[in-house]
C-alpha cells in the first residue's frame, strides 16, 4: 500500500481500522507525518465505535461506522473529493 502511494497520489483514501496485523489508526499517523501524503483525506472505518473514538489524536479527517448505508459514504466522499 505505502509502496503504492509512492507512483500516485489518490484524492483520499478510505481505511478500516482492523487490517489484519496493522492498526489504520497507525498508518493514518504515518501518513499524515510524511510531508508526501500529510494532506491527503483519510476517512477511518470500523464496526467498533470505540476504535473510532479519538480519530482526529491520527490525523484522520473524519469516520463511518459499520454497518453503513452506501449513500452515506457517498455523501461523506463528496465532502472530501474535490472534481
Amino acid at each position: 500500500f505505502l509502496k503504492l502511494l509512492g507512483q500516485s497520489k489518490p484524492d483520499l483514501i478510505l481505511m478500516d481500522v482492523l487490517l489484519g496485523d496493522s492498526d489504520g489508526r497507525e498508518i493514518c499517523k504515518d501518513l499524515k507525518g510524511d510531508k508526501e501524503t500529510k494532506d491527503i483525506p483519510i476517512i477511518l472505518i470500523s464496526a467498533s465505535p470505540d476504535k473510532l473514538k479519538n480519530y482526529e489524536e491520527c490525523g484522520a479527517e473524519d469516520v463511518i461506522e459499520k454497518p453503513f448505508d452506501i449513500n452515506h459514504v457517498v455523501e461523506k466522499l463528496d465532502e472530501f473529493i474535490r472534481v
